[in-house]
């Protein structure tokens, strides 16, 4: 687990993700710290480490394991946060469930449902043996 680039300088952020015990807190902090030099909006800023972390446990658990080939990339463009969650498929699964967010009585977790409501959007795309969850949240342009 790395951080790619989360820099001053930078307003992207790229951390691959490990299968470890501190890898879902490790992603979390590292995305904090980014995601502070941008903005100190204590709201925003609790919501999206929820945000990252519940999307992070989701990598993982839905990854191979012993090598997760997993990642968390954001970057901001025009005051807008913009956040993939990203982790290969198990062999023989080319295609996930299509999960009905809007029965909270699915099977599962709550995962999704959380990040839905801490953002202005949340896509899931599932081909090509991998899992790409992509969500947006305005930062206020006081912060």
């Amino acid at each position: 687990m790395h951080a790619d680039g989360a820099t001053e300088r930078t307003r992207e952020f790229a951390w691959r993700l490990s299968d470890g015990p501190g890898s879902i807190i490790s992603a979390r902090q590292a995305f904090d710290t980014w995601l502070r030099q941008t903005t100190t909006d204590v709201e925003l800023l609790e919501d999206m480490s929820v945000v990252v972390s519940e999307l992070v446990s989701n990598a993982l658990d839905g990854a191979p394991k012993n090598e997760p080939d997993a990642e968390v990339r954001a970057e901001i463009e025009d005051r807008m946060l913009h956040l993939r969650v990203s982790n290969r498929l198990p062999a023989g699964i080319a295609d996930i469930r299509h999960w009905d967010l809007d029965d909270p009585l699915r099977g599962g977790g709550r995962g999704l449902m959380i990040v839905r409501a801490y953002t202005d959007s949340l896509a899931v795309d599932s081909s090509g043996g991998a899992v790409h969850v992509r969500c947006t949240r305005r930062l206020d342009p006081a912060s």
